[in-house]
């Protein structure tokens, strides 16, 4: 099967301890591409019973990879990708183990592709993403004016191609765009790879499309919906040592990109208030999460030499 818009499509699952949850999510894509590669972060023996399991019954074009523990998503997806820089692809997608594709989600993709004039320095193309556990419209960072930005619905629109940021998972990249800026960043771990890959395609010259069509269900994170005063806020409930990495990371890409992508780090500066406040007023635990922010931030302002360059 080789994709009239994209050639030969792989994709790639970062999986750990879901179970027996997972089949719908790998059924929900095994028919849109050519090749899976599941690589496991040393899950527990039902999830590791599963995905042998699925091995077995489609040999030819799902291959998994048993990690012993952990390696983080970074380093997993990157073992993902250098099996398929192995073989001829043209395109891959990335996808969560809890993320499920609508039956159409590539095929809109590619439409939305050979649609758009500028085909050829589209690097990266997202779904439209519907969060499981909050039911509310997603909005995508635009620039305005280089310097701010915008919170921008869909509304009417088919595809946005001025988005500065979008998660990893449901992202189908150009393999052109992995040769030139190489793989993904593992000493990120797993918070802000997305973000900081976004930069450099950014960077690079290459454009980013969001497709209004092309439907992922995921869940993000260990969210729970708040009311304060008649307004809804979000928290995600991330451990301390969460949000250590979460804001080491932001952080160096705040000094990386000042001047380069200013849209997105001023937004990210004040996500990173609005993300504190958060915490202070909903969260567990408050005081050593922000502690952790905190000493995480110096970190990533004060500090290069954890910061390996991208694989």
């Amino acid at each position: 099967m080789v994709n009239k818009h994209f050639g030969k499509l792989c994709a790639i699952v970062v999986t750990y301890n879901i179970g027996s949850k997972y089949r719908g999510n790998f059924n929900s894509i095994l028919s849109q591409v050519d090749r899976i590669f599941i690589i496991d972060n040393g899950s527990d023996p039902e999830t590791v019973s599963l995905l042998k399991k699925l091995q077995e019954e489609n040999p030819e074009r799902v291959r998994v990879v048993l990690n012993e523990k952990n390696l983080g998503l970074a380093r997993a997806q990157n073992i993902g990708l250098s099996h398929a820089l192995e073989e001829v692809f043209g395109w891959v997608l990335l996808l969560d183990h809890d993320s499920w594709a609508h039956p159409d989600m590539i095929h809109n993709m590619g439409q939305a592709l050979n649609n758009y004039p500028e085909r050829e320095r589209v690097g990266l193309i997202a779904p439209y993403l519907k969060e499981i556990n909050v039911d509310r419209q997603p909005r995508y960072i635009v620039p305005r004016y280089k310097i701010l930005f915008e919170r921008k619905y869909f509304g009417a629109t088919r595809v946005m191609d001025d988005v500065l940021f979008v998660i990893a998972s449901g992202s189908l990249i150009r393999m052109d765009v992995i040769r030139k800026l190489g793989k993904f960043r593992e000493d990120f771990f797993i918070d802000y790879i997305d973000s900081e890959f976004c930069m450099a395609v950014i960077v690079s010259g290459w454009k980013i499309l969001v497709v209004r069509d092309a439907i992922l269900k995921h869940s993000l994170g260990n969210k729970h919906l708040h009311n304060f005063f008649g307004l809804e806020v979000v928290t995600t409930n991330h451990s301390p040592e969460r949000r250590y990495t979460i804001y080491r990371n932001r952080v160096y890409l705040w000094k990386k990109y000042l001047f380069t992508v200013p849209a997105y780090i001023v937004f990210d500066i004040i996500a990173a208030g609005y993300d504190l406040l958060r915490i202070l007023l909903f969260e567990k635990n408050r005081r050593k999460k922000i502690t952790q922010a905190v000493r995480g931030g110096l970190m990533g302002l004060v500090s290069t030499g954890w910061c390996a360059k991208r694989f």
